[in-house]
C-alpha cells in the first residue's frame, strides 16, 4: 500500500525543516566563532598597544632617572667644590689676619695666648678683611674673646672675691694683691695691663658707677679694669666690679659719630642720616673722612 500524498508531504517538510534548523544552528555557530575571533584580535591589538605604551613609559622613566642622577652628581660635585673653595678662602683669611697682626704687634694683647683655632675662625667667618676697618674689627673680636677666656675673666673674678672674703669684704688696692689667689697664675705682661680704680663718691662707689654718660647700678663700684687699650676706635674694656665683671665697648669714632648724628638731626629736623658725608661738617678734626667711611661700612657688624 502506497503512502498517502499528504503523509509524504508532511514527512518531506519535517526533513526539510530539520535540515534548515541545523543549517541555521551551524551558521549561528560560525557567526559566534567569527565574532569571538574578531574580539580576540581586537583584544590582542589593544594589549599590544598597552605593552608598547608601557615600554615607552619605562624608557622615559629610565631616561629621566638617569638625568636626575646626573644632575644630582653634578650638584654634589659643584657644592663640594664650592665648600672646598670657601673653606680654603676662610683659612687664608685667618692666615692673612695673623700676618697683619705680626706686622702690627701693637694691636696684640698677651691675653691672646689663650685663643684657639675656633676663635680665629669665628673672627673671620663673615669678615672679608678687605679694609683696615674690617681688620681692626676682627682684632677687636679676638681681643674680646681672649679676655673672656676662663684663664682671664673668671680667674680674675674668683681671685678678687677670694681676696675680699679673706679681708672682710674690702677690695684690693693694688693688682699685686691678687697674685696669691689667681689660678692659674698670670704673668706681669697681663697684670700690668690692669689698674685699680679709686673709689669716688657719686661717680664710682658702692652705690654704682657713672661714666661717659652711662650709669651702672647693682654691682657696686669698679675695683679694677684694663688700663691700656690697643685700639682707641675698635676695642672693648674689661672691668671688674665688687659683684661681677663685664666688657664695655670703647670707640672714639663711635662716640664722635654719635655726637655728630645728634648735631646733624638738631640742625636738620626731620632728615635722617643715611650717608657718612652728611656728618662730615659735625665731626671733630681728629676723625678723618676715610676713617669715617670705613667705620660706616662696619658699624652695624658689632
Amino acid at each position: 500500500m502506497k503512502p498517502a500524498p499528504r503523509l509524504l508531504a508532511a514527512t518531506f517538510l519535517a526533513l526539510l525543516g530539520g535540515t534548515l534548523f541545523q543549517a541555521w544552528l551551524l551558521a549561528g555557530q560560525n557567526r559566534d566563532r567569527a565574532s569571538a575571533a574578531a574580539q580576540l584580535a581586537a583584544g590582542q591589538q589593544q594589549l599590544h598597544a598597552w605593552q608598547q605604551e608601557r615600554d615607552r613609559a619605562e624608557t622615559e622613566r629610565a631616561a629621566l632617572e638617569k638625568e636626575i642622577a646626573a644632575a644630582a652628581a653634578e650638584t654634589a660635585t659643584t657644592r663640594a667644590a664650592a665648600n672646598d673653595a670657601g673653606l680654603t678662602d676662610w683659612l687664608q683669611r685667618v692666615e692673612r689676619l695673623k700676618d697683619w697682626l705680626q706686622q702690627n704687634p701693637e694691636r696684640r694683647i698677651p691675653e691672646m695666648q689663650f685663643l684657639n683655632s675656633n676663635d680665629w675662625l669665628s673672627a673671620t667667618f663673615d669678615n672679608r678683611l678687605e679694609t683696615e676697618a674690617q681688620i681692626r674689627l676682627a682684632l677687636r673680636k679676638l681681643r674680646t674673646l681672649a679676655k673672656a677666656k676662663p684663664e682671664i675673666s673668671a680667674n680674675f673674678n674668683q681671685a678678687l672675691h677670694a681676696y675680699m672674703r679673706a679681708h672682710d669684704g674690702e677690695p684690693i688696692t693694688a693688682l699685686a694683691q691678687l697674685r696669691a689667689y689667681l689660678q692659674p697664675s698670670l704673668g706681669d705682661d697681663i697684670l700690668s695691663r690692669y689698674a685699680v680704680v679709686p673709689e669716688t663718691p657719686g661717680v664710682n662707689d658702692r652705690n654704682g658707677v657713672n661714666r661717659d654718660g652711662m650709669r651702672f647700678l647693682g654691682a657696686g663700684r669698679i675695683v679694677f679694669e684694663e688700663r691700656v687699650l690697643p685700639d682707641a676706635d675698635y676695642d672693648t674694656r674689661l672691668i671688674f666690679m665688687e659683684q661681677g665683671n663685664g666688657s664695655v665697648s670703647v670707640s672714639r669714632i663711635e662716640m664722635a659719630v654719635g655726637q655728630a648724628t645728634t648735631a646733624f638731626i638738631k640742625a636738620n629736623p626731620g632728615i635722617a642720616v643715611s650717608r657718612p658725608e652728611q656728618l662730615l661738617p659735625y665731626l671733630p678734626p681728629a676723625i678723618e673722612e676715610q676713617a669715617l667711611r670705613e667705620y660706616w661700612e662696619v658699624k652695624d657688624w658689632k
